[in-house]
């Protein structure tokens, strides 16, 4: 099956009172690009999150987006610094009497001092928060897939109608240099006896040129080749991702040929067909860079 580069997947899985949403975006890319984007205390799960994704898709700059959102009636885990707190209210003693502070030391006073509680949240913990991330990540990774096989089915759609109509162009390539081939002879004993008019010509010489320029003029290796190459581009479309460089390159061979014959052709119609060959290969070249 052909697939798209371009999709968009999202998922979700809850637990212990959160909720994990993974969002996917992919374009096109030559290789497998890969960003995640990840809450701090979460930065040891972005190896594991590559790693899954490469292991499911070849080519794509994929950008992965994880939040977090916590359920009602959640709650953190809550510690308290009981010797920090101790050695607070010790201090404050101390300060008390070297000052001869009638104030009494309060709770009030205590709880507003640094870090003697710590808010410890489950999105703190990767190993116990990689579950959740690996099914939210699945479930992205399942309807960005759909997506891209969706986009990938049109393309191939498109792709095959316009290989008809290259091989529709280049049959009529193939014919028209095969015309020019037998003309050649004519055309060229009338333009000899045109110029050298009652000079005597040696028939010998004169087929043996002819015949040499009929070799150059030859143009069936390119016609042929060309063929090839779009029975190859149809066979890959069957043959499903991934193909996408594969399509590149045998894009530009054919871009080769079709070049090479129009030099050695250098006839009008077949010039004209050449522009409309490579205008539609340059069209299959653009659906083929969102190809995986």
């Amino acid at each position: 099956m052909l697939l798209s580069m371009t999709g968009y997947g999202r998922g979700e899985s809850e637990g212990e009172g959160i909720r994990c949403i993974i969002e996917l975006f992919s374009v096109n890319h030559r290789f497998c690009d890969i960003s995640v984007r990840l809450p701090k205390s979460l930065l040891a799960l972005e190896m594991r999150i590559r790693d899954y994704l490469k292991a499911r898709i070849r080519r794509g700059k994929i950008s992965v987006i994880v939040n977090f959102r916590y359920m009602e009636g959640y709650m953190p885990e809550i510690t308290l610094n009981r010797p920090l707190a101790k050695r607070y209210y010790e201090m404050l003693n101390e300060l008390k009497d070297e000052l001869k502070l009638l104030d009494e030391i309060r709770l009030d006073i205590l709880i507003k001092l640094p870090d003697l509680f710590k808010v410890t949240e489950i999105t703190e913990d990767a190993e116990r928060i990689w579950p959740l991330v690996e099914k939210a990540l699945e479930e992205a990774v399942i309807g960005m897939m759909e997506m891209r096989e969706r986009e990938g089915a049109f393309l191939a759609k498109d792709l095959r109608e316009r290989l008809k109509s290259l091989a529709l162009l280049s049959d009529e390539v193939e014919r028209r240099c095969l015309e020019l081939r037998k003309a050649i002879p004519q055309k060229l004993r009338e333009r000899v006896e045109e110029i050298l008019k009652d000079v005597i010509v040696d028939e010998d010489r004169l087929l043996a040129e002819i015949a040499l320029f009929q070799e150059r003029k030859d143009a069936t290796e390119e016609i042929v080749r060309f063929k090839s190459h779009l029975e190859q581009f149809s066979r890959m479309l069957d043959k499903g991702s991934p193909i996408g460089r594969k399509m590149d390159f045998l894009i530009q061979e054919m871009l080769r040929e079709i070049n090479t014959l129009s030099s050695k052709a250098g006839e009008v119609e077949i010039s004209r067909l050449v522009v409309e060959i490579k205008a539609e290969l340059e069209r299959i070249r653009e659906q083929v860079q969102n190809i995986e």
